[in-house]
């Protein structure tokens, strides 16, 4: 866990001291996000199960989106969700395409790093807890009021492979983007 930590503080710094140099169009986001942290419900049935249970996680997103030439930039989002007996802190990068309008920007990226997840026991000395690889899939739109404020929401698919079995997730994150 620590490991993960590290390498995401090294490389969130490498780009923010990177990214004057390398863009005109940073933005910061700070937001609430709603991971559902299980496979994806089928049916319309295992849907309303699915938003019963445990495995949906509250939490908080931070991301920073850096423009490296055109539309093409450089993402990274560092996310917390913890719900009683479930807490999950993922990291992840890679490259974002965004689609500028005057007010409007779309964005899709592909992103791939890290998870670590905790689950709780009936007994405390037996908790569960497992580290591996994340990869995001997903997009979304930043809406900006003036020049360096706005409003992000987007969503991601994402894989993981915590307590050795594969997770097909969902997440959705909304909250405030500052552009630099």
């Amino acid at each position: 866990m620590k490991t993960i930590l590290r390498i995401a503080l090294l490389c969130s710094g490498l780009v923010i001291a990177a990214s004057p140099v390398l863009a005109q169009d940073n933005a910061v986001f700070l937001g609430g996000s709603f991971t559902h942290n299980g496979n994806l419900p089928t049916t319309v049935k295992g849907a309303v199960a699915a938003l019963k249970d445990q495995t949906n996680l509250p939490g908080a997103d931070l991301g920073f989106s850096a423009k490296l030439a055109g539309p093409f930039g450089l993402a990274l989002d560092l996310n917390y969700s913890h719900a009683p007996g479930n807490t999950q802190l993922t990291f992840a990068g890679g490259p974002e395409f965004t689609l500028r309008g005057k007010a409007n920007h779309l964005f899709v990226h592909a992103l791939i790093g890290g998870a670590h997840q905790e689950q709780a026991t009936k007994f405390p000395i037996t908790n569960l807890a497992d580290s591996s690889f994340v990869y995001f899939l997903g997009g979304g739109v930043r809406h900006f009021f003036g020049k360096h404020v706005g409003l992000q929401i987007g969503a991601d698919y994402f894989y993981t492979e915590a307590f050795k079995a594969s997770e097909h997730n969902l997440r959705a994150t909304a909250g405030i983007v500052i552009r630099l």
